[in-house]
């Protein structure tokens, strides 16, 4: 006698979860990467306008790390590295148009609920720590995010209200930018004022995450940070005036003949007008996004 049996979608794909795990294909893997769409609002006076970027959340089972950064990272790093091969070459033609820019520019690193931010100040790396405060109120809402069931939660953190779907089906406590300490993976995450939005859009498996060059990276309290930050704002084209030109993600490009006060004057408008433009910070209630507005205001 044979006997039929059903296997609904979710119990299949936990089963299949499951099984991955518990073989030995998944374990020499051991790495995920998951994309995210960011839809956001950068100038808080002008609410209509909105914009869309790329992010990428890599996770390491083994270690228990995510790293959290720009899909531009992966471009202008191999821009900086046909620079690099090219040094011997007596004239380089470089167009600064060719980095990308992104409104998140920090590479977050989450260990357990402890995070890494590696920022960079006017061509100068820095790395502090953070432990995120807030508590988690799980919902009774449901949501299917490519294909997979999600349940919903609440925060008040950063100075706004945030509403989150997760995914036990993928049971990493993590999430994009500094959410997570959920059970299961952030699909999707937005403030109840629809100024930021961010939503899954891919999950694939890795055998190696992007190699971050940490060392760099100058580790400093948050309060120097904070202080760092600051001096530039007041300041933003103090590189500048010795003839060296900065992009968003810490390169820097000495010109020879330096540049006119014309040109610097115009360059500081320049970056005043466009932090204007981003005003709209995700955390509104950080020391940052204070330090920031007052001097712009």
């Amino acid at each position: 006698m044979k006997t039929k049996v059903v296997i609904s979608n979710v119990l299949f794909k936990n089963i299949i979860f499951l099984i991955s795990i518990l073989s030995g294909s998944f374990f020499y893997a051991q790495k995920f990467r998951f994309y995210y769409q960011l839809k956001f609002t950068p100038d808080s006076s002008q609410k209509e306008i909105k914009k869309t970027d790329f992010y990428i959340l890599d996770y390491d089972i083994k270690s228990n790390e995510s790293f959290f950064y720009s899909s531009n990272y992966i471009k202008n790093d191999s821009i900086n590295k046909k620079i690099n091969s090219l040094m011997n070459v007596s004239n380089i033609t470089v167009n600064l148009n060719d980095f990308k820019s992104s409104f998140i520019k920090d590479i977050i690193v989450k260990n357990n609920n402890v995070y890494s931010i590696y920022s960079t100040i006017d061509g100068e790396f820095y790395e502090y720590k953070q432990e995120i405060e807030g508590k988690w109120k799980l919902g009774a809402e449901n949501l299917t995010v490519l294909e997979y069931n999600c349940k919903s939660a609440d925060i008040l953190w950063g100075g706004r209200n945030w509403k989150a779907y997760f995914t036990s089906e993928i049971p990493f406590h993590i999430g994009p930018y500094k959410f997570g300490e959920l059970p299961g993976l952030i699909t999707k995450v937005y403030d109840t004022e629809n100024e930021f939005e961010f939503n899954l859009i891919g999950v694939t498996k890795i055998k190696e995450e992007v190699k971050f060059n940490f060392s760099k990276y100058i580790n400093i309290s948050e309060d120097k940070y904070i202080n760092q930050y600051d001096s530039y704002v007041k300041d933003p084209v103090r590189k500048m005036k010795q003839g060296v030109i900065i992009t968003d993600d810490g390169t820097k490009f000495v010109m020879a003949e330096g540049f006119s006060k014309s040109e610097i004057e115009n360059e500081k408008k320049e970056i005043y007008s466009r932090l204007s433009k981003e005003n709209n910070c995700i955390e509104k209630d950080s020391r940052k996004c204070k330090v920031q507005n007052k001097i712009l205001h």
